[in-house]
């Protein structure tokens, strides 16, 4: 057999379907609506938890999605626990719109073990023979079993061996995985999530005058995959534009809130309610929101199952901080986001195109293009804000479609050549 070497990055997920037994149910979340707001928690009260009892399933271009397993999770030591998981996964059937590859190969879960923050997971393969369903196959299956068998909160890497060796050779095209891997290395992005803290503001926070502040979240509402926190503010006075002084961090570890991974964002305009939920919608497990009495500050905690990329924009009348955590992969690069239309989608004229952009004084463009990529016209527009670390936000109606085009292009132009740079590609039908 050809082996091929291939970073655990390159794999990008498509799906495959399964079907099979019933032990698995979806866990329980709010409507994906963009007016979800977080339970405040009783007085005396104990903050809830994330239950770990969960395997993940397959989904279509996006990253896996966590769903309550019974069984899954049980056990006395981290390999006992993270094992019933697998176990659970090679059996299960997945909810209406996910895939279980796993179920389908041939390759069994041999021994776990675990050395600090890695899984090592080592397979039995009858005559090497994996039974993944091609490259599609491979790559979801790799994904399932990583960020299954990471559920396991001390764990951060998984390494797949075979057969008692040191490394896996996966499926027909002879993959090879000679090293272990993260989430963030299989969830299909192009682009890691950020470390690097963002500040709207230039040394102490300001002192300003209290704003009323309304927040929500949702999860798929905005984009696939993507997770949002908004934050509304208002102050005294007709003034609409001012910008809010807040920071975003990102947590070295998975912090206290059981979670993989945090990103905070903390607003220094104003208190919000104080809450904590459990939202179990991946990629946003736990919503903690600390607003300390007497202080003008309110910090919001995501407690994520994966650090995706993200994005902080400002968007005004009113003035809003968004928070945005993943989206489409084929829709997301360093500095453009596109939210819709979908991928794939089939569009009308006046259809809404909307998203993300970090650009030069906000200016972005977009065109259409035909099958072979050939550019059919287009225009240019402003986001919301520009020329910062800081995102801006577009959302416009395009009136015309032209005959022949196979997809949207969004990008943005070197502002120092004019080349092309950035560049988003929507495939798109006509109705």
């Amino acid at each position: 057999m050809l082996a091929r070497r291939l970073g655990l990055a390159a794999f990008a997920l498509i799906v495959a379907s399964a079907c099979g037994s019933t032990a698995v149910q979806p866990t329980p979340s709010p409507a994906p609506t963009e007016s979800a707001t977080a339970t405040p928690m009783p007085t005396g009260s104990s903050s809830p938890a994330i239950d770990h009892g969960v395997v993940y399933f397959a989904r279509d271009r996006l990253p896996p999605v966590a769903v309550r397993a019974a069984g899954a999770g049980a056990g006395a030591t981290a390999e006992q626990r993270i094992r019933t998981r697998l176990d659970t996964l090679f059996t299960a059937a997945a909810p209406v719109g996910l895939f279980n590859v796993v179920k389908a190969v041939k390759a069994r879960v041999s021994s776990v073990v675990v050395t600090g923050d890695l899984a090592t997971i080592d397979f039995s393969v009858p005559g090497d023979d994996w039974g993944t369903a091609g490259s599609a196959g491979t790559r979801a299956f790799v994904q399932q079993i990583i960020y299954t068998a990471s559920e396991e909160p001390a764990i951060r890497r998984v390494l797949m061996t075979q057969n008692g060796g040191k490394q896996a050779i996966v499926g027909g095209e002879g993959v090879v995985i000679d090293h272990p891997g993260t989430r963030e290395d299989v969830a299909g992005y192009t682009v890691k999530g950020s470390l690097e803290t963002v500040q709207s503001f230039e040394g102490a926070a300001p002192v300003t005058p209290s704003a009323t502040i309304v927040s929500s979240y949702s999860v798929d509402e905005v984009a696939p995959g993507l997770a949002r926190i908004q934050v509304t503010l208002s102050r005294p006075g007709a003034d609409t534009h001012w910008l809010p002084a807040f920071t975003v961090s990102v947590a070295d570890g998975a912090g206290d809130l059981g979670a993989k991974r945090e990103i905070a964002l903390t607003v220094f305009d104003g208190t919000d309610k104080s809450s904590d939920t459990i939202v179990d919608r991946t990629p946003l497990r736990r919503l903690l929101i600390d607003a300390p009495t007497g202080k003008q500050t309110t910090t919001y905690r995501l407690a994520l199952d994966d650090l995706r990329p993200w994005r902080v924009g400002v968007m005004f009348d009113p003035v809003r901080i968004v928070l945005d955590v993943g989206g489409d992969p084929d829709a997301v690069n360093a500095n453009v986001a596109v939210y819709k239309p979908l991928f794939g989608s089939t569009i009308r004229p006046d259809f809404a195109l909307t998203g993300m952009t970090r650009a030069f004084e906000g200016t972005f463009q977009y065109r259409y293009a035909d099958v072979y990529g050939n550019p059919l016209g287009g225009s240019f527009s402003t986001a919301s804000f520009g020329t910062s670390a800081i995102w801006g936000a577009f959302e416009m109606k395009i009136p015309d479609v032209p005959a022949g085009a196979s997809s949207i292009q969004v990008f943005l132009r070197s502002p120092r050549d004019g080349e092309i740079t950035d560049l988003v590609n929507i495939p798109i039908a006509i109705h």
